[in-house]
C-alpha cells in the first residue's frame, strides 16, 4: 500500500497559487511574534486558519477564525490559537482576506486506477457533500470539455444568474480546470486536489482553501 502524504494549507495554496489558479490574498506568520512584520501589509477583515499536516479538519477541530476586525482581535485570536493547538509542533498561521460571494463551487482532481487521471467541478462549500453535485472527465481537458463540466451539473442555474445573483465569469472557471487537468497530468506524485471553496461574485473568482494529497513526501 503506498502511504499517503497531505500538504498543509499554506504549501496547497503556494501551489495553486504558482500555476495560476486565483486564491484570496494571505499572509503566513509562524507565530504571534512573527504579526508585526506583515502588520502594515494587513487588510481587514480576515480569517485566521491553522496550517498544519497534522490537523486534516481544521474547521472541526476550532482551527478556523473568521470575521477579524482589528489588530488586537487578531492577536487575541493567535493566542488563543496557539494555546487550542499547543500540541500540534508543525503549525502556521494563514491570514487572508475575508471573501463574500454569491456561490461556493469546487474544482480538483484524483488519480483513478482505472482511468488515470480526471478533473472535478461542482457546487462546493458545504454544498458538495450534501448535494454531491459534480461532475467529471478525463484528462487531458479541452475548453469545450471545461464548458461542459460547467453546463452538466444541476446547479448551473445559479451559475446563469438568479434573482438578483448576477452570472459567474465563466471563462475564470474554464481557466481553473484546464490548470487543474495540467497539474493532474504534469504531476503524478499527485493523487488528489481539492480546490474547495472557489468564492464566486460576478466577475470575482477566489479560492480560499486547497487541499493535495501527494503518493509520496515534499
Amino acid at each position: 500500500m503506498v502511504k499517503e502524504f497531505i500538504m498543509d494549507l499554506v504549501d496547497a495554496l503556494n501551489f495553486i497559487n504558482k500555476h495560476g489558479i486565483p486564491t484570496a490574498r494571505y499572509w503566513v506568520v509562524s507565530k504571534l511574534g512573527d504579526l508585526d512584520k506583515v502588520k502594515a501589509d494587513l487588510t481587514f477583515p480576515l480569517v485566521v486558519k491553522i496550517s498544519s499536516r497534522e490537523v486534516v479538519h481544521k474547521s472541526d477541530l476550532g482551527g478556523v477564525v473568521t470575521d477579524i476586525r482589528t489588530y488586537d482581535e487578531l492577536k487575541r485570536t493567535i493566542k488563543m490559537l496557539e494555546e487550542r493547538f499547543s500540541h500540534v509542533s508543525d503549525k502556521k498561521w494563514l491570514l487572508q482576506e475575508m471573501v463574500r460571494g454569491d456561490i461556493e463551487l469546487i474544482a480538483g482532481g484524483l488519480r483513478d486506477e482505472v482511468f488515470g487521471p480526471v478533473v472535478m467541478f461542482g457546487l462546493g462549500g458545504v454544498f458538495t457533500e450534501v448535494y454531491g453535485d459534480v461532475t467529471f472527465r478525463l484528462t487531458p481537458l479541452t475548453i469545450d470539455d471545461a464548458y461542459n463540466m460547467i453546463s452538466s451539473i444541476k446547479a448551473r442555474v445559479l451559475l446563469d444568474g438568479y434573482r438578483g445573483i448576477p452570472p459567474i465569469n465563466k471563462e475564470k472557471i474554464v481557466s481553473i480546470l484546464l490548470k487543474v487537468s495540467e497539474i493532474m497530468s504534469s504531476y503524478e506524485e499527485i493523487k488528489e486536489i481539492d480546490i474547495n471553496p472557489i468564492i464566486c461574485k460576478g466577475d470575482m473568482v477566489k479560492a480560499v482553501d486547497a487541499r493535495i494529497v501527494l503518493s509520496k513526501g515534499y
